[in-house]
């Protein structure tokens, strides 16, 4: 045996033997660490507790391993307000508070803020089973759900777009978005609600600093100035501005390369000329994501985090009627910016795999909703892939 393991304990081995039999799974829901009471030790699978439990927690994965179809994954984060100890023993626990494994852990020293550093830390446990199936995850509402296969799955089809897009750029010379019906998407400057059939993405030259129009625009950095960490290499950018000509705070923009891994940054105006730096939202640090149900009519998942006073909601849906439910979910109202109306694109693959990208927008009541394509047209096997970034009214002295 290795020096650091993971045993199912008598109570796991016979939940999991029971599920193979019934055809059920067991759900395990928490983690729980501990510093062993000062001491490594080595676990013999008896045991029904950690030695000195120091945190428990919420688990965000459980997957099966690529190389071994037996072994079982399971990772949690434990946040970086939480530590002052040495990480030595690991458990897992199902819904009914039972410890289903135990292992132990290298030594790993979690610091506080106390000690001049602060990190999260993500763990790792794998344990062996005969049927990986057998074992599941409880989803608890208030903890990340998705998997890092999953985020980075859907990325890397959001950046395939961009990638085509600018290479139909470069080979035809023309500018715009995907079609729906043949409609071009743009926003409405006298009301921010992104609408179908309309102009194309522009191109722009210049300082991004006094843009104030509304559109998407095009722009190369050698030049064009005001770009995310100043950048002057010869790349595409695409820029989103939105702005509220009644209001001089009423103005964002965010910024995103075409390139595969590429970061998206977010700004917001607070007096002309006057503009916040640039915020990389791939490296952000959030709240703790709210996870949002569906709207009657449509089946999915949606995950609402929040850094400062940005707010990103990304997820899937699909419709489960063909009649007119339009709004997908409610964002709640903690979240809302009640007095402006947010436009959106959601793209997706119908059941004949065609892409298609339908509008939307976050009313002030909060009802996001799909607002450019019929509802009754789409196809029950059609999945729509969102995400939305916009940001909360700030107090103005």
């Amino acid at each position: 045996m290795s020096q650091y393991y993971t045993l199912l304990t008598p109570i796991g081995l016979a939940k999991v033997a029971n599920a193979q039999v019934t055809q059920s799974t067991v759900a395990i829901t928490q983690i729980a660490v501990g510093d062993g009471n000062a001491a490594s030790y080595a676990p013999t699978g008896k045991e029904t507790t950690l030695k000195n439990e120091k945190w428990r927690g919420a688990i965000t994965s459980v997957s099966v391993d690529n190389s071994n179809p037996n072994w079982v994954v399971v990772d949690a984060i434990l946040p970086g307000n939480i530590g002052g100890f040495t990480l030595r023993e690991v458990g897992l626990f199902d819904i009914e508070g039972d410890l289903i494994a135990i292992g132990n852990y290298p030594d790993t020293y979690k610091p506080v803020v106390g000690d001049g550093s602060i990190m999260d830390l993500t763990i790792r446990t794998i344990i062996e089973v005969d049927n990986a199936s057998s074992v599941t995850l409880k989803i608890d509402p208030n903890v990340i759900i998705a998997s890092r296969p999953y985020v980075d799955g859907k990325v890397a089809q959001v950046q395939k777009v961009l990638i085509e897009h600018s290479a139909q750029i470069a080979t035809t010379g023309k500018l715009g978005h995907i079609k729906p019906d043949g409609k071009t998407i743009t926003v409405d400057p006298s009301t921010g609600i992104a609408s179908a059939d309309s102009t194309e993405t522009k191109s722009f030259s210049g300082d991004l600093n006094a843009l104030n129009e509304n559109g998407t625009f095009s722009c190369y950095s050698t030049n064009t100035t005001g770009l995310p960490n100043n950048e002057s290499s010869d790349r595409v950018w695409l820029v989103t501005s939105v702005v509220n000509n009644q209001d001089k705070y009423g103005a964002y923009q965010t910024a995103m390369q075409g390139n595969v891994g590429s970061a998206v940054f977010v700004r917001r105006r607070y007096g002309s000329p006057y503009w916040s730096d640039w915020l990389d939202l791939s490296q952000p640090k959030y709240d703790t994501p709210v996870n949002i149900n569906m709207s009657s009519g449509w089946t999915g998942l949606a995950r609402l985090e929040k850094s400062g006073d940005i707010i990103t909601i990304s997820g899937y849906a699909r419709p489960t009627s063909t009649s007119s439910y339009r709004q997908i979910l409610s964002v709640p109202s903690q979240y809302r910016r009640t007095t402006d109306m947010i436009g959106f694109s959601a793209f997706g693959y119908s059941s004949n795999s065609n892409q298609i990208m339908l509008q939307g927008n976050i009313a002030g009541d909060g009802a996001f909703s799909i607002i450019s394509h019929p509802i009754s047209e789409l196809s029950l096997k059609l999945d729509l892939y969102f995400v939305v970034t916009y940001m909360l009214p700030r107090s103005r002295t």
